[in-house]
């Protein structure tokens, strides 16, 4: 038995075209004192995508440049804005990082708290030990995102609640020239929703 999807005699029911729009900007500064090097910033990002099955309705529809029979009839946007700051201290064969971001994605409710520790240690050259945590936020970029969210049909599933997913990391290494043992715990506890 045999099943076809696509209607290959009418482009209209699979054909989808894109258009995307992403823009940022950012600050930061940094400065060094008897304690080690501070950085700080903040960031910001626009994601806009105008498509023509992806995407919540568009109150007009927009013209496609260079094609006549179709229009842009959906479209999504999202926008993020982090402040960071980091910390790096240098003694002797030790060096150790710490940092924590706090983000708003306007598709997630409140404000995430993303914070993250390095460090390394030299035992003896050429061995180094090398160790860190993390917590981070995956969130797939918008084109990826829209399609997740809003594709339909026999494989996909309509589920505007999954915008983003936290990670968490642990990773511990030890290197002479080349890598000789490593140790990595990643999980991912928490699927967010808007």
């Amino acid at each position: 038995m045999t099943i076809n999807l696509l209607d290959y005699t009418n482009p209209n029911g699979y054909q989808n075209f894109h258009y995307t729009d992403v823009w940022g900007s950012g600050i930061n500064s940094n400065f060094q004192t008897l304690l080690g090097k501070t950085s700080i910033g903040i960031d910001y990002r626009k994601e806009l995508i105008f498509s023509t099955n992806l995407g919540y309705p568009l109150d007009h529809s927009k013209k496609i440049p260079g094609v006549d029979s179709i229009r842009y009839t959906k479209r999504d946007m999202r926008e993020n804005i982090s402040l960071y700051f980091e910390h790096n201290i240098y003694f002797n064969h030790f060096s150790a990082s710490a940092g924590l971001m706090a983000n708003h994605n306007t598709k997630l409710s409140g404000i995430g708290f993303y914070p993250g520790i390095d460090m390394s240690y030299q035992i003896k050259a050429p061995i180094k030990w090398y160790a860190s945590f993390n917590r981070s936020l995956e969130c797939l970029h918008l084109p990826i995102y829209i399609i997740k969210v809003h594709r339909t049909g026999a494989i996909h599933i309509l589920n505007p609640n999954r915008p983003g997913q936290l990670k968490v990391a642990l990773n511990s290494v030890i290197k002479a020239l080349k890598e000789i043992y490593r140790t990595s715990i990643v999980g991912a506890p928490t699927l967010l929703t808007g």
